[in-house]
């Protein structure tokens, strides 16, 4: 535990997520100052929270079995990689996956019913999905 507390990164060696410094973030802020501070009072109350648990989630790789972050798009193991659902980032691997019929791009069916539920047009084409 202490570990974790003083930035214990290992969970994030086997991730394929990219650096913060490998992004490119925007010139402004699209978040209002008092969103920004209520995401930061949760994140707070969240990080000192100790039934909170501080690690990744996981799951096996299709291919080889390979215990990788759920959220991985390419299994370190393997090198598998899987597309990104337009809604979530997650992969699209075996379960049910809808396609925007405007440009072909897939989503987690889930993910996206609850998105069209909110928006009108696709998130990655900005068309009406149909």
């Amino acid at each position: 535990v202490y570990k974790r507390q003083m930035g214990d990164n290992s969970d994030f060696q086997t991730a394929d997520i990219p650096s913060p410094f490998d992004v490119p973030l925007p010139e402004k802020n699209f978040v209002k100052e008092k969103e920004k501070e209520e995401l930061r009072d949760w994140l707070l109350q969240t990080s000192i929270n100790q039934k909170t648990e501080m690690t990744l989630n996981h799951r096996p790789c299709e291919k080889c079995g390979t215990k990788i972050y759920e959220a991985a798009l390419t299994c370190f193991k393997c090198k598998t990689s899987w597309e990104p659902c337009i809604v979530s980032g997650y992969p699209l691997g075996k379960g049910p996956i809808a396609n925007c019929r405007s440009c072909g791009r897939g989503a987690l069916k889930d993910a996206w019913s609850v998105y069209l539920q909110h928006f009108a047009n696709c998130p990655w084409c900005n068309n009406p999905p149909q």
